[in-house]
């Protein structure tokens, strides 16, 4: 007579976790799914990519299949052809989903573009080099890494997708809330990223008791690594909704990329005035000066470096281009005048973020030095105007002295 075949060795432990599970959702009262892990080792990878409340679940897929690629690749450098190499590796039909899930999450800093390449002497195009974080890279790193960092995030404020536009725009606002509570945001800060990294985690933990009915006084802003979370009370499924299973593509197709009229992005803005009168400047809706023009326009005073005026108009970017002058002569005036003192400016930007926060709540922030700094500017103009002439009248003289001499 054949005996029965011999059971594998694990398969009494894992009926006995079967077992301790379904104990555990009986005496759990509300109905719920449950899941056991039956796993060999495997590789780490970040719970916090997975947890993220501000990224979507295509946005999780694509940065987890690009981690795991780039983990099979070892130290050499893990690469995709192209957006329709990493659909198909994720089981994404949209490419439009792929390119919107890089920028997103470039935008919230879990990649980081280090660089374009091209061939030598700037020719054809060969492919982006990318960074990959276990956590939202601070912005000191970023920066570093990827200059144009806030170049871009700016110009995501305007996007036609929505939902570039969206997490653009919370971004931008938590940079602006970071540097409103006195961060330094462009020097590496240890003890600060741990805090943020707390912080993320608190918000993860609120936001799970509160999708089970707890807490729901809980007061906000939820923060996940400066960003505020807007989802914070999600509706709960139906009992039919519970047991269907959702194909990602078909969500994800079902997403359209194309402008709509309601989809343009209505920037802040304050009245123009003089620089005299900044009492209760409130914002407006009008779009402000393109980030490139106002650079050209506005005059970087010789005590920012250019890290930091990169990051002084992305603080500035609601406010008119006469009041950001303004805003700029008093920080590098102030700067000047306390730089021999025991209360120096050491975080410039941050300065000038108080700044801005007063005039937005309708203080008046502003002293003499600016109007100082203007005058001493427009007396430098004045004498390098008188210098130019004089030069341009001497050379004028030599030339005709020579000429009456026959000489040339």
């Amino acid at each position: 007579m054949n005996q029965p075949p011999e059971s594998p060795p694990e398969a009494a432990l894992l009926k006995a976790q079967i077992e301790a599970g379904k104990r555990r959702l009986l005496e759990g009262g509300a109905q719920q799914d449950g899941f056991l892990l039956f796993s060999s080792p495997q590789e780490a990878m970040p719970k916090l990519a997975f947890l993220d409340p501000i990224l979507e679940p295509v946005e999780k897929v694509v940065w987890a299949n690009a981690w795991i690629h780039a983990k099979e690749n070892g130290s050499q450098m893990a690469g995709f052809s192209s957006h329709k190499a990493l659909a198909a590796r994720c089981n994404i039909r949209r490419r439009q989903a792929v390119a919107r899930s890089l920028a997103v999450l470039r935008l919230c800093r879990w990649i980081t573009l280090c660089e374009e390449v091209r061939d030598p002497g700037g020719g054809a195009y060969r492919g982006n080099l990318y960074a990959l974080h276990d956590e939202p890279a601070p912005l000191a790193l970023t920066r570093e890494l990827d200059p144009g960092y806030l170049d871009y995030l700016d110009r995501c404020r305007s996007s036609a997708d929505p939902r570039i536009r969206d997490v653009a725009r919370r971004v931008s606002e938590g940079i602006d809330r970071q540097l409103n509570a006195g961060h330094d945001l462009l020097s590496p800060d240890p003890v600060r990223q741990h805090d943020v990294r707390v912080e993320a985690l608190k918000t993860i933990r609120k936001l799970e008791q509160r999708s089970r009915g707890r807490d729901q006084d809980e007061p906000g802003p939820f923060l996940f690594f400066g960003t505020r979370v807007t989802s914070n009370n999600p509706r709960p499924l139906s009992s039919a909704e519970n047991h269907q299973v959702r194909n990602m593509n078909t969500v994800i197709s079902g997403r359209s990329l194309e402008k709509s009229p309601s989809s343009k992005f209505e920037h802040g803005n304050f009245e123009r005035s003089s620089s005299s009168s900044y009492i209760s400047k409130k914002p407006t809706t009008t779009s402000p000066v393109e980030k490139s023009e106002r650079k050209s326009r506005l005059i970087q005073p010789l005590e920012l470096t250019d890290e930091e005026f990169d990051l002084v108009l992305h603080r500035m970017r609601n406010f008119p281009l006469e009041q950001q002058q303004d805003l700029l002569d008093e920080l590098g005036e102030q700067i000047r005048l306390r730089k021999d003192t025991l209360n120096p400016i050491r975080n410039p930007a941050g300065y000038l973020s108080w700044l801005c926060q007063e005039l937005e709540q309708g203080g008046q922030p502003f002293t003499s030095a600016h109007l100082e700094r203007r005058k001493r500017r427009a007396r430098e103009a004045k004498r390098e105007k008188a210098e130019r002439l004089a030069n341009e009248r001497a050379m004028k003289k030599l030339e005709q002295m020579l000429k009456e001499k026959g000489v040339g």
